[in-house]
């Protein structure tokens, strides 16, 4: 391949990348210093895959990452855009670059002649923009689904990682709503929940959540707000609507987008459900 810019040093090591990369992954001719965002720093080397993300070769030597790769990754964080990026060393990697690629989604290759080897795989690095989940902030229970959840969506599955938060949130939601119902904080409340045609555990979430928001008795739960109960009925719709199958790049950045967003605002939805139901210790 023909480079404009790669020091001469580091040519070898590219096109060693990306000949493993063909042969292991089955990609296409790699595109050389070509631009994949007007925004954005131009990767040395990149190919869009067949799942319509953007594989991208950054060859660097020293113990870490060169400026322009750590602009790169700021850059495709920022843009939301679905890059996997590999950087390729003409050595073992060591400890800094292998701990600065895995806190930010970057995979590494080491080059020796011909012979490569994958150190560490890349997350696309519009999912590494996630704002980490404060973890310790939950009750102890909570943490290792929302630990699991948040792996899931960086790893690639977005979706999935949307799903498990929200299988949290209709849990304690149900719990809610069977718990203030019992203790008559409805306004309209009735001895048992079969005359009002509610089955706390049977009922569909949206129908749960609607009726929590309709019938609870402000008075009684004050930490249950109005408002806090409005986000809980507009995000039930979300459930099904996680995993549709994305067409193009630009329909894969937005579902991207829509679901980082989505992701966050779930975590913390979920946080202030916990805190406003304390008294009632569903």
């Amino acid at each position: 391949m023909t480079y404009r810019s790669l020091p001469e040093s580091l040519r070898p090591v590219a096109d060693a990348a990306a000949a493993h990369l063909r042969r292991d992954r089955g990609t296409r001719a790699f595109k050389v210093e070509e631009s994949i965002h007007p925004d954005a720093d131009r990767p040395t080397l990149h190919v869009e895959t067949r799942d319509h993300h953007l594989l991208c070769i950054e060859p660097c030597d020293g113990p870490e990452f060169p400026i322009n790769v750590e602009r790169f990754v700021s850059d495709c964080a920022r843009l939301v855009l679905p890059v996997r990026l590999f950087v390729a060393v003409p050595r073992d990697p060591g400890g800094k670059i292998l701990t600065r690629a895995m806190s930010t989604g970057v995979g590494v290759l080491e080059v020796s002649g011909a012979r490569v080897t994958s150190r560490l795989e890349p997350l696309s690095l519009a999912l590494a923009g996630l704002r980490p989940v404060e973890r310790d902030a939950f009750p102890a229970k909570y943490r290792e689904a929302l630990a699991s959840a948040e792996t899931t969506f960086r790893r690639g599955d977005p979706a999935k990682g949307c799903a498990n938060v929200y299988d949290e949130i209709e849990a304690l939601s149900r719990k809610i709503a069977a718990t203030s119902y019992k203790r008559g904080m409805w306004t309209k409340n009735n001895p048992t929940t079969k005359t009002i045609g509610i089955d706390f555990a049977k009922d569909s979430w949206a129908t749960i959540a609607r009726t929590l928001h309709r019938q609870l008795d402000p008075s009684q739960c004050p930490d249950l707000t109005e408002p806090l109960l409005a986000r809980l009925v507009s995000i039930t719709p979300y459930r099904n609507a996680v995993g549709h199958k994305v067409a193009d790049r630009k329909s894969l950045m937005q579902r991207d987008k829509t679901l980082r967003t989505r992701f966050e605002d779930s975590v913390d939805l979920l946080g202030e459900l916990i805190t406003a139901s304390k008294s009632l210790k569903p």
